[in-house]
């Protein structure tokens, strides 16, 4: 899948432009509730060398976070997808993984902070032509 790659490049590139030396391994997940308006959330998780953890957070530029949107969108044209997970070494970050994955659970927490009456009826911004126009 040629968006996979273009997508693992992206994240390598923001991960080598970090400023902290520190860290050994990330371990990365992005998560794409089904907003209304295009955004994500997620954890990251950065260790050294010991194993111990090392707080970071990884924003990215504009660049990055169209990269990841067009991605979701475009798995999203396929199957159901929700997750973008990257786990990698500093010392070789080429040879890291990512995987692309559905989680209900991110539905059911964003679901969870809708009032009744939206539940269910929400287009997911990738769905949304309006949203989508400058990734297209």
């Amino acid at each position: 899948m040629d968006q996979k790659r273009i997508l693992k490049a992206e994240i390598i590139r923001t991960l080598q432009e970090l400023k902290n030396s520190e860290w050994n391994e990330a371990n990365l997940n992005f998560d794409f509730p089904p907003y209304i308006n295009k955004g994500w959330t997620g954890m990251q998780l950065f260790s050294d060398t010991q194993g111990n953890k090392i707080r970071l957070t990884l924003f990215g530029d504009e660049k990055f976070n169209n990269t990841l949107y067009k991605a979701i969108m475009e798995f999203n044209k396929e199957e159901n997808f929700n997750r973008i997970t990257f786990i990698g070494s500093r010392k070789n970050l080429v040879e890291g993984s990512i995987s692309i994955s559905f989680e209900q659970e991110i539905v059911n927490k964003f679901e969870g902070n809708l009032p009744k009456s939206k539940r269910g009826k929400t287009l997911p911004w990738w769905e949304n032509p309006d949203e989508v126009k400058e990734l297209i």
